[in-house]
């Protein structure tokens, strides 16, 4: 038996006898100096790893501090100062040898050059039609030149002849405007192949900006139903109070991170920056496509999500779902649009005759959605080409990536999928400096998108 039992058993005696009185008041005493050592133990320990740390922290400076003056050949003294100064990193020291270096540099500049503003906008301008953005260059100063010039361009040499690219690509790598510029010109590439991107999501859902990640609410109050009253003989009108369905969601920041080093600087390896923006680009419209359609699926990042009322959003509950397999000759079609147009308003009394417009089908199903949605005569056995297919024209058919097999779906033309964007992103992927160091620099591709489903009756689900 342990103290702290043996203690719970003496406190919770009724009567205890004077042993046990003594035992008790022995058994606290024991305990309070167990707790004693405990804590001075703890904190021991905790002052002993914070002095580990500060060690490793220490020898990692001083290895980086090491790593610079053999980088860029400095003198042992200079190589002390630094190390004896505890204020001083490799970034640091790394600045502070460039700048010294730079004093000594005889630059010999020919012909004349835009001033530094007007130059970082031409600067951007190439790097941005180098990735292949649609940019008239035709007055370009540095339309023909190579990346590392536009390095030397930002670094002020331009016309420095002394100065190699490996030297080039060091200063260039630890300014403020060379990963600006990278940033801003990789920025223009990614809105201009985002926009180009044909996901087919973007082509049946609601679309909106939200202002904040904090969770949504949104409120349901336009299938209410009922109808408008006859005014009061005292000119009043009775109040109506809507049965408010709140469908919660919130956005979520999606990224990945990569890096451009002096290395490709100096090879002039811009196609190796640019693959990384088609990448944000890409997984970027997989990830919103996917989203949306995981949630017709109930698939994925959408397998365990229900509506307000904790159903799924196709649910026999719901009448939106059938197990009836997609037909070229409308039989399951008709089953699936007059479950829709049956759909009542949340008095449970008013239909809302709601029409579908999109039917969502897999590859697999696109011959037959083409037979049913586009033949001109009807597609019934026994009937003659003189009878109009009724179901011609009448949908919208959209074939998804997302969808294999025999599943198909049909959905209003509002108040189904909605897709938020964070407000001020321009609805796409955006690219973020994350570290600026003199080896590399590091990016971040951050797309905040979110989805749900604003009401389950727009939305109809077949096998």
């Amino acid at each position: 038996m342990t103290l702290k039992e043996r203690l719970a058993r003496l406190e919770a005696m009724a009567k205890r006898t004077d042993n046990e009185e003594a035992e008790l008041t022995q058994v606290r005493a024991d305990l309070a100096k167990e707790e004693a050592t405990r804590v001075k133990k703890e904190a021991e320990d905790k002052a002993e790893l914070e002095k580990t740390r500060a060690e490793n922290k220490e020898l990692k400076r001083v290895a980086g501090l090491n790593e610079m003056a053999n980088l860029y050949g400095v003198s042992d003294t200079v190589r002390k100062d630094a190390i004896a100064d505890s204020t001083m990193d490799e970034h640091k020291f790394a600045r502070a040898i460039l700048d010294e270096q730079a004093k000594h540099t005889e630059s010999i500049r020919v012909g004349s050059t835009p001033n530094r503003e007007a130059m970082l906008v031409q600067l951007g301008d190439v790097v941005a039609s180098r990735m292949g953005v649609d940019v008239d260059l035709s007055a370009n100063t540095f339309r023909s030149a190579r990346f590392s010039d536009l390095a030397r361009a930002v670094t002020g040499d331009t016309a420095n002849f002394e100065m190699s690219n490996i030297e080039v690509a060091n200063r260039a790598m630890v300014t403020t405007d060379f990963p600006l510029l990278l940033l801003t010109a990789g920025n223009r590439k990614i809105i201009a192949d985002f926009d180009a991107e044909e996901h087919t999501y973007k082509q049946w859902v609601q679309e909106e900006d939200v202002q904040d990640f904090r969770t949504n609410t949104d409120i349901t109050v336009g299938s209410a139903g009922g109808r408008l009253e006859k005014i009061q003989e005292n000119g009043e009108l009775k109040e109506v109070e809507f049965g408010e369905n709140g469908e919660t969601w919130a956005i979520d920041t999606f990224g990945n991170k990569f890096t451009i080093t002096r290395k490709m600087i100096v090879n002039d390896d811009l196609g190796a920056f640019t693959k990384m923006l088609d990448g944000v680009v890409e997984r970027s419209g997989n990830l919103a496509n996917g989203m949306v359609y995981d949630l017709l699926r109930k698939a994925g990042s959408g397998a365990s999500y229900l509506m307000a009322d904790g159903k799924a959003i196709f649910h026999a509950d719901h009448n939106n779902l059938t197990d009836t397999v997609f037909d070229a000759e409308g039989v399951a079609l008709e089953a699936g649009r007059l479950a829709m147009r049956s759909q009542v308003a949340q008095n449970g009394k008013t239909r809302l005759n709601i029409s579908p417009t999109y039917l969502h089908i897999p590859a697999e199903l696109e011959q037959k959605a083409n037979i049913l949605l586009r033949s001109i005569s009807s597609t019934l056995d026994n009937k003659n080409a003189g009878v109009v297919n009724p179901y011609l024209g009448t949908l919208i058919p959209i074939v998804s990536g997302e969808l294999s097999g025999t599943e198909w779906y049909l959905s209003a033309k509002k108040r189904t999928i909605k897709a938020g964007y964070l407000a001020g992103t321009g609805r796409r992927p955006l690219l973020q400096v994350d570290r600026n160091a003199l080896s590399s620099t590091s990016f971040e591709g951050i797309f905040d998108f979110g989805v749900m489903a604003q009401d389950h009756r727009g939305l109809f689900k077949g096998k």
